[in-house]
């Protein structure tokens, strides 16, 4: 039965989804849950500030472990499972809907004008990949953010038997996404620069990532030996492994602070590449991908991947496609 109910929102269950985190806060602090009526992410909330009006859409749905994917509506048997009452979870409707206006109220508080049409919207990943232009099924976009994502275009539900992958709605209406995610992508190298560099006068800006670009030119391809695997916080796809940690092997006496910047621009794209091999084992081919998000503003890691990858990359004139999308 407990497959099953799975079975219908096409994921598995782990700390990543809403309610297993919901469920937490009901078990651990019911104090809290006596007092909760509805539950909502943030730009739903905020839609809820502007218009008054609760709703959710397919994409940020997928990540409740409460709805069907395929059939587009909330899993009876998975609130069931999970004993939570259906009302907990607001109405769920396609991104493109106009689901209200902005109030009065809302008008004098935010300056927007009042009955300013409120669109609907979508998760965070989805946004930034229609922002670079991903609307056919089989085109991939590419994030290196906080996150590394690799998202996938399709017309159906693509499912993975192994539960290395993801199976989200997309934001357009009959699409789907495959989603392939290593947690500390970008926020990889910003820990290193909080762990090493927090006195330096740039590091509170864009120039010390601009400093270490010109650090690792003279770095040799494969960081001479120096290996890092960029598990920082846990690990999603493949391994989804909260308890994994990241790991620097290969030092020696001739490692130096450039060695270990380009270790880490590495070790990220061969867990991105990763991410492409799972999700190509799920019969999709992947030809080219658009590469998008704040870790790729370097040229330098944009090189490093392309050489990884073996595949075309195609960047996108665009600063962040997820306000775009």
């Amino acid at each position: 039965c407990i497959r099953d109910s799975f079975q219908e929102c096409h994921n598995f269950a782990s700390t990543t989804y809403t309610a297993p985190q919901v469920k937490w806060v009901q078990v651990h602090q019911p104090e809290v849950w006596r007092k909760t009526r509805r539950v909502l992410v943030a730009k739903d909330w905020l839609k809820y500030k502007l218009t008054r009006r609760m709703v959710t859409d397919y994409s940020e749905a997928s990540g409740t472990l409460l709805f069907d994917v395929a059939r587009r509506t909330w899993s009876d048997s998975l609130f069931d499972y999970f004993g939570f009452p259906r009302s907990l979870l607001p109405e769920v409707l396609p991104s493109d809907e106009i689901i209200g206006q902005v109030s009065r109220e809302a008008a004098k508080q935010t300056g927007i004008k009042a009955g300013t049409p409120v669109a609907n919207g979508s998760s965070d990943n989805s946004a930034s990949a229609l922002g670079a232009g991903m609307i056919h099924p089989g085109q991939v976009t590419l994030i290196i953010g906080t996150a590394g994502v690799i998202t996938v275009c399709s017309d159906r539900p693509l499912i993975d038997e192994q539960n290395r992958t993801l199976s989200w709605h997309y934001c357009l209406r009959d699409k789907w996404i495959t989603l392939g995610i290593t947690q500390t992508a970008g926020e990889s190298l910003n820990w290193f620069k909080h762990a090493f560099d927090p006195t330096d006068p740039a590091s509170g800006s864009g120039d010390i990532f601009e400093q270490y670009n010109q650090a690792i030119a003279a770095v040799p391809d494969g960081s001479g030996g120096l290996l890092f695997l960029p598990y920082l916080n846990g690990e999603r796809t493949p391994y989804w492994d909260p308890a994994a940690r990241g790991v620097y092997f290969g030092i020696g006496l001739t490692t130096g602070k450039a060695h270990f910047i380009k270790a880490i621009m590495e070790g990220v794209s061969f867990a991105l590449r990763h991410n492409i091999e799972t999700v190509e084992s799920l019969g999709i081919t992947i030809n080219e991908i658009r590469a998008v998000g704040g870790g790729l503003k370097s040229r330098v890691w944009l090189d490093i991947l392309g050489k990884v990858l073996k595949k075309p990359i195609v960047t996108v004139p665009v600063p962040d496609t997820s306000n775009l999308g």
